[in-house]
């Protein structure tokens, strides 16, 4: 009996999934009209964990990209993240709205494999133009005749990109990839070993300063990732098998200990006033826990300040 009840228990579960999956894009597909828009906003202060009280903030942009471009619409809509791509894609287009330069911003995006967002920050004028950058065999499909994104193959750890180069750099949910890829690593552990952690901080510490590189006097990077408590988080929802370990996300110390001193070893400073107190992750029910209780994903944003500001 109980066995019947627990088939019946993951059956419906199932059944609420798929129709989520099926209404909820419906659902933002009408909000999205454009008799619905919301004013824009902006965020001063970007430096924080995803929060879902600050998707209301954001929706202005968000309903715009959504009306825009149906595959952003699609990751909006994903309940699977709870929002996490809207509150990411949000933040940054709330951060740009105070940015009157934006328009004319030579743009980069890094780990973009097949998004959509970085053509539609071109199209709605909040860069003039974009590169992406990823692996080789990241790439969904290559750019369509005429786009105005131009993509090319490299990695973050080693760009191929003057130094102080571009005035956007964008990393949205991919440098906690630089561990390797559990997927290959599961079916053939030898032929695709993962980092060690330490290794995997020594890294990531890297590619911060690497994508910090390329930013010139006056422009900005934003970077987003995940983070959890280590204390308290023992494995999350991408683990293969049961309480597996976690992989590509970091500990909440390497906020403090790895990302904020690789941003300021590059000479860059944070943008409004950071909010990274552990208790914002412990506590609150705000944060996002699709990967697990104690875990959610924050934003990095930061500038280079031109000659005239270091000098007054």
């Amino acid at each position: 009996m109980s066995r019947i009840r627990t088939t019946s228990s993951g059956l419906l579960r199932l059944g609420r999934t798929r129709l989520r999956r099926e209404v909820d894009p419906r659902v933002l597909a009408l909000r999205s009209h454009p008799r619905f828009w919301p004013e824009e906003q902006t965020v001063s202060d970007p430096n924080t964990f995803f929060s879902r009280s600050r998707l209301k903030e954001l929706r202005g942009h968000v309903h715009r990209a959504a009306h825009a471009d149906e595959r952003l619409l699609k990751r909006f809509a994903a309940s699977r993240i709870e929002g996490l791509r809207a509150w990411e894609y949000g933040t940054l287009l709330a951060y740009l709205h105070g940015l009157p330069e934006r328009g004319g911003f030579e743009a980069l995006d890094v780990g973009s494999g097949g998004s959509a967002f970085p053509e539609y920050l071109v199209k709605s004028g909040n860069a003039g133009s974009m590169t992406t950058l990823d692996l080789p065999d990241a790439f969904e499909q290559p750019a369509a005749a005429g786009a105005r994104v131009r993509q090319v193959a490299g990695s973050m750890l080693d760009m191929p990109f003057e130094s102080h180069s571009l005035d956007l750099v964008t990393c949205i949910s991919a440098i906690e990839h630089l561990d390797g890829n559990p997927a290959l690593h599961h079916r053939d552990p030898e032929a695709h070993p993962m980092l060690a952690y330490d290794e995997y901080i020594e890294r990531t510490g890297r590619a911060v300063r690497e994508l910090a590189r390329v930013v010139r006097p006056g422009g900005h990077l934003y970077l987003t990732t995940d983070v959890f408590l280590s204390d308290l988080q023992r494995t999350d929802a991408w683990a293969k098998g049961r309480g597996g370990p976690i992989r590509s996300a970091y500990r909440f110390g390497a906020i403090e200990q790895t990302f904020l001193p690789a941003v300021a070893d590059a000479g860059l400073q944070l943008a409004g006033t950071p909010h990274f107190g552990r208790a914002l992750l412990e506590d609150s029910e705000d944060c996002s826990t699709y990967r697990g209780r104690y875990f959610t994903t924050f934003a990095l944003v930061a500038h280079r300040p031109t000659a005239s500001a270091n000098s007054a």
